[in-house]
């Protein structure tokens, strides 16, 4: 039942994507209630807040205030609602912020451009994003001088990119009925992210000391900014 569920779900995805021909913002609009069925999600969620979790332990980074962004559905917040005292989070889709609020977590959610927070200067301990980076092609630089600037001094930014690279290959039905669908449609959410060293240029542009973070076992590998502390 789980795969034909998956099946409808994916076919009403192509159906969106490839003949109504949305953009992206309208594309995760209209897909918001077969987003978490669809995008194999859950998994790389709790993978990348173990792996977070890890680096918060051995840099010994307090964090009183997490913000994530592109939240979506909420996904991956479920995992952060313990790692600090105030946990909000920014997406772009209404329909998938209200998907997000049914989960009854304890975080603030707000409609926003990632490009554009509605935040004051240095108002965050760590900012957080989990499959963001193929929806910012070519504005990558911009998103990380923003974070930067909603940092406190000491402040992390971490990433974690989740898209798909060549060499991979697809595991089941699902994987590669998955693999297909991102093959055929054009929306820019799923745009291959560029290279660890690029992206660590450029949050280096941005003005923090970037680094990569080696995976823990069952982990992810992550990049992390921190602001320096006389920002």
């Amino acid at each position: 039942m789980r795969n034909i569920a998956f099946i409808i779900a994916l076919a009403r995805l192509a159906w969106l994507a490839l003949v109504r021909r949305f953009d992206t913002r309208r594309f995760y609009e209209a897909c918001s209630r077969d987003y978490d069925l669809v995008a194999h999600s859950q998994l790389l969620a709790a993978v990348a807040a173990r792996s977070l979790r890890h680096y918060l332990s051995i840099s010994n980074h307090r964090v009183r205030s997490l913000l994530e962004t592109g939240c979506g559905t909420g996904r991956f917040s479920q995992h952060l609602v313990d790692l600090a005292d105030e946990l909000p989070g920014v997406d772009f889709s209404p329909a998938q912020l209200a998907h997000a609020r049914k989960r009854g977590l304890p975080f603030t959610l707000k409609e926003a451009d990632v490009l554009a927070l509605p935040y004051p200067d240095q108002r965050f301990d760590l900012v957080a994003s989990l499959q963001l980076l193929p929806h910012l092609a070519g504005r990558e630089s911009r998103y990380c001088r923003e974070v930067y600037r909603v940092l406190r001094p000491g402040g992390v930014l971490v990433l974690d990119f989740t898209s798909p690279r060549p060499g991979g290959r697809p595991r089941g039905i699902r994987d590669r009925l998955r693999a297909a669908f991102v093959r055929m449609i054009r929306i820019d959410a799923w745009s291959l992210t560029p290279s660890d060293e690029w992206l660590l240029e450029t949050m280096s542009g941005a003005g923090f000391s970037a680094s990569a973070v080696p995976p823990v076992a069952g982990g992810r590998r992550m990049l992390v900014g921190r602001k320096p502390l006389g920002a």
